[in-house]
Protein backbone atom coordinates (compact mmCIF):
# COMPACT_ATOMS: atom_id res chain seq x y z
CA UNK A 1 0.00 0.00 0.00
CA UNK A 2 1.60 3.31 -1.06
CA UNK A 3 2.23 5.89 1.66
CA UNK A 4 -0.05 8.42 -0.03
CA UNK A 5 -3.04 6.10 0.31
CA UNK A 6 -3.21 7.02 3.98
CA UNK A 7 -1.29 10.33 4.23
CA UNK A 8 -2.73 12.38 1.39
CA UNK A 9 -3.46 16.00 0.81
CA UNK A 10 -7.23 15.69 1.29
CA UNK A 11 -7.24 14.23 4.77
CA UNK A 12 -6.39 15.54 8.19
CA UNK A 13 -5.31 13.57 11.24
CA UNK A 14 -7.91 12.56 13.82
CA UNK A 15 -8.05 14.80 16.86
CA UNK A 16 -8.74 13.18 20.21
CA UNK A 17 -10.43 14.24 23.42
CA UNK A 18 -9.21 13.32 26.89
CA UNK A 19 -12.18 10.97 27.37
CA UNK A 20 -11.43 9.17 24.08
CA UNK A 21 -7.81 8.67 25.12
CA UNK A 22 -8.93 7.40 28.54
CA UNK A 23 -11.32 4.92 26.90
CA UNK A 24 -8.64 3.71 24.48
CA UNK A 25 -6.08 3.38 27.28
CA UNK A 26 -8.43 1.18 29.31
CA UNK A 27 -7.89 -1.60 26.78
CA UNK A 28 -4.15 -1.04 26.26
CA UNK A 29 -1.15 -2.49 28.06
CA UNK A 30 0.43 -0.27 30.75
CA UNK A 31 3.57 0.14 28.64
CA UNK A 32 1.51 1.10 25.56
CA UNK A 33 -0.61 3.96 26.89
CA UNK A 34 -1.61 6.84 24.63
CA UNK A 35 -0.66 10.36 25.62
CA UNK A 36 -2.73 13.35 24.49
CA UNK A 37 -0.86 16.42 23.32
CA UNK A 38 -2.44 19.82 23.98
CA UNK A 39 -3.30 20.20 20.29
CA UNK A 40 -5.55 17.10 20.26
CA UNK A 41 -3.02 14.83 18.57
CA UNK A 42 -1.31 11.90 20.26
CA UNK A 43 2.30 12.07 21.36
CA UNK A 44 4.46 9.56 19.46
CA UNK A 45 1.49 7.99 17.63
CA UNK A 46 0.23 8.50 14.10
CA UNK A 47 -3.29 9.97 14.04
CA UNK A 48 -4.15 9.31 10.38
CA UNK A 49 -6.93 6.74 10.71
CA UNK A 50 -6.18 4.97 7.41
CA UNK A 51 -2.46 4.59 8.21
CA UNK A 52 -1.21 1.11 9.18
CA UNK A 53 0.65 2.85 12.03
CA UNK A 54 -2.52 4.49 13.42
CA UNK A 55 -2.36 4.40 17.25
CA UNK A 56 0.99 2.59 17.20
CA UNK A 57 3.83 3.91 19.33
CA UNK A 58 6.49 4.98 16.85
CA UNK A 59 9.35 5.12 19.37
CA UNK A 60 12.05 2.48 19.52
CA UNK A 61 12.26 0.17 22.55
CA UNK A 62 15.25 2.16 23.81
CA UNK A 63 13.28 5.41 23.54
CA UNK A 64 10.35 3.86 25.41
CA UNK A 65 12.65 2.84 28.27
CA UNK A 66 14.05 6.36 28.43
CA UNK A 67 10.79 7.86 29.70
CA UNK A 68 12.30 11.26 30.44
CA UNK A 69 12.90 11.69 26.72
CA UNK A 70 9.48 12.59 25.34
CA UNK A 71 10.50 14.23 22.10
CA UNK A 72 8.57 13.40 18.96
CA UNK A 73 11.57 12.42 16.85
CA UNK A 74 10.10 9.13 15.59
CA UNK A 75 6.72 10.68 14.90
CA UNK A 76 8.31 13.41 12.82
CA UNK A 77 10.47 10.82 11.07
CA UNK A 78 7.19 9.06 10.17
CA UNK A 79 5.97 12.37 8.68
CA UNK A 80 9.18 13.03 6.74
CA UNK A 81 7.56 12.06 3.41
CA UNK A 82 4.66 14.39 4.17
CA UNK A 83 6.98 17.30 4.84
CA UNK A 84 9.59 16.81 2.13
CA UNK A 85 7.76 15.32 -0.83
CA UNK A 86 4.02 15.71 -0.46
CA UNK A 87 4.08 19.06 1.36
CA UNK A 88 1.04 18.22 3.46
CA UNK A 89 2.75 18.80 6.81
CA UNK A 90 3.81 22.26 7.93
CA UNK A 91 5.76 22.17 11.22
CA UNK A 92 4.13 24.22 14.02
CA UNK A 93 1.13 25.23 11.91
CA UNK A 94 -1.28 22.85 13.66
CA UNK A 95 -0.07 23.88 17.13
CA UNK A 96 -0.49 27.58 16.31
CA UNK A 97 -4.03 26.97 15.03
CA UNK A 98 -5.03 25.03 18.15
CA UNK A 99 -3.61 27.73 20.44
CA UNK A 100 -5.79 30.31 18.68
CA UNK A 101 -8.89 28.15 19.14
CA UNK A 102 -8.10 27.83 22.84
CA UNK A 103 -7.03 31.41 23.60
CA UNK A 104 -9.14 33.51 21.26
CA UNK A 105 -12.67 33.44 19.97
CA UNK A 106 -12.61 33.54 16.19
CA UNK A 107 -16.09 34.26 14.88
CA UNK A 108 -15.81 32.61 11.48
CA UNK A 109 -13.65 30.26 9.45
CA UNK A 110 -12.23 33.27 7.57
CA UNK A 111 -11.39 35.08 10.83
CA UNK A 112 -9.78 31.92 12.21
CA UNK A 113 -7.73 31.41 9.03
CA UNK A 114 -6.48 35.01 9.11
CA UNK A 115 -5.55 34.77 12.81
CA UNK A 116 -3.66 31.52 12.24
CA UNK A 117 -1.68 32.90 9.31
CA UNK A 118 -0.78 36.08 11.21
CA UNK A 119 0.23 34.21 14.38
CA UNK A 120 2.22 31.63 12.41
CA UNK A 121 4.19 34.35 10.61
CA UNK A 122 4.82 36.18 13.93
CA UNK A 123 6.09 32.96 15.51
CA UNK A 124 8.49 32.28 12.66
CA UNK A 125 9.70 35.91 12.68
CA UNK A 126 10.28 35.77 16.46
CA UNK A 127 12.42 32.68 15.97
CA UNK A 128 14.45 34.48 13.31
CA UNK A 129 12.92 32.40 10.54
CA UNK A 130 10.35 34.74 9.08
CA UNK A 131 8.42 32.89 6.40
CA UNK A 132 10.72 29.87 6.76
CA UNK A 133 7.79 27.63 5.97
CA UNK A 134 5.92 30.18 3.87
CA UNK A 135 6.84 28.48 0.61
CA UNK A 136 4.77 25.45 1.67
CA UNK A 137 1.75 27.59 2.38
CA UNK A 138 2.20 29.53 -0.86
CA UNK A 139 3.01 26.54 -3.06
CA UNK A 140 -0.04 24.57 -1.95
CA UNK A 141 -2.61 26.65 -0.04
CA UNK A 142 -4.87 23.58 -0.11
CA UNK A 143 -2.87 22.07 2.77
CA UNK A 144 -3.38 25.16 4.91
CA UNK A 145 -7.08 25.19 4.07
CA UNK A 146 -7.48 21.49 4.99
CA UNK A 147 -5.76 22.04 8.35
CA UNK A 148 -7.69 25.18 9.23
CA UNK A 149 -11.05 23.78 8.08
CA UNK A 150 -10.53 20.49 9.93
CA UNK A 151 -9.68 22.28 13.17
CA UNK A 152 -12.52 24.78 12.75
CA UNK A 153 -15.01 21.93 12.36
CA UNK A 154 -13.70 20.38 15.58
CA UNK A 155 -13.27 23.63 17.53
CA UNK A 156 -15.54 22.48 20.36
CA UNK A 157 -12.93 19.87 21.31
CA UNK A 158 -10.61 22.64 22.46
CA UNK A 159 -12.95 24.68 24.63
CA UNK A 160 -11.93 24.56 28.27
CA UNK A 161 -8.62 22.76 27.66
Amino acid sequence: MPYMDFHHRDCAPKLFTLSEVSDLNAGRAPDDQLSLDVCGLLTNHCCYEACPFFLKDLRTDAEKREKAKQDKKRLFYHFEWDRLFFRNFIPSYHAVAVRILKDRSPTSLEDFSRLVDNQFNELKAAKGRANAHGWWVKSDPHIREITVKSLWEQKDLFKGR
